[in-house]
Order: structure tokens, then C-alpha cells, then sequence
């Protein structure tokens, strides 16, 4: 801190300002022996690395949702986000529809034609 902005601080408080004391500090940046870390760690081993698996499960799930539920909106809308899905991961544009959502719609948006 600069020396004339402490001693102002100090003649407006009225006692002299000093450095605070900082508390210990934790080396370990992850222990692995903790349960908490591992499952998520076994957890994280179990997700799929395909984006497609991935998409494929959460169209199954919504799907089963629609078949479990008893509650006609429920189906309608769990049907209607597994439809949306699915249309989207077949589209022939789906990269490119995804790159333009995310870019924006600024003067100064620029897309990659890699």
C-alpha cells in the first residue's frame, strides 16, 4: 500500500493502520484420500467422452420420463424437449447453429469457417 495513502487512513481512523494477519495456509490443493474427492473422481471416470453418448443417455432419460410420468403436460413436455433433441443432434447445420448461438448477434461478431 502506498505510504501516503496509509498515513491518510490513519489520521481519518485515528490509530495508526497496519498489515493484517493472514491465516495458514492449506498446501494440499486436493486430498485424495478424502470419500468426497474420490467419488467424484470415480464419478467423473464413469461419464461418457463421446458428446454423443452423452446426448444419446439424456434423450433415453427424457424419453423414459415421458413414458413414467402420469401427468399428460409432463409427457408433453418431456416428449417435446426429447423430439428438440434429436432433431438438433441430426441436423446437417447442428455445429454451425450451436457456433452462431453462442457468438451472438454483435456488429463485431466474427465465426471461425474452420
Amino acid at each position: 500500500m502506498n505510504t501516503f495513502l496509509q498515513q491518510r487512513i490513519s489520521a481519518l481512523a485515528g490509530q495508526p493502520m497496519g498489515m493484517a494477519q493472514g491465516g495458514p495456509v492449506n498446501a494440499d490443493l486436493i486430498d485424495t484420500s478424502d470419500p468426497e474427492v474420490q467419488r467424484g473422481l470415480a464419478e467423473s471416470a464413469m461419464m461418457p467422452q463421446d458428446p454423443d453418448e452423452a446426448l444419446r443417455q439424456t434423450i433415453e432419460g427424457l424419453m423414459g420420463a415421458a413414458q413414467e410420468t402420469e401427468d399428460p403436460t409432463e409427457r408433453r413436455v418431456a416428449e417435446g424437449l426429447a423430439e428438440s433433441a434429436l432433431t438438433g443432434s441430426q441436423a446437417p447445420m447442428a455445429d454451425m447453429a450451436i457456433q452462431l448461438a453462442q457468438a451472438g448477434r454483435g456488429p463485431d461478431t466474427q465465426l471461425d469457417s474452420s
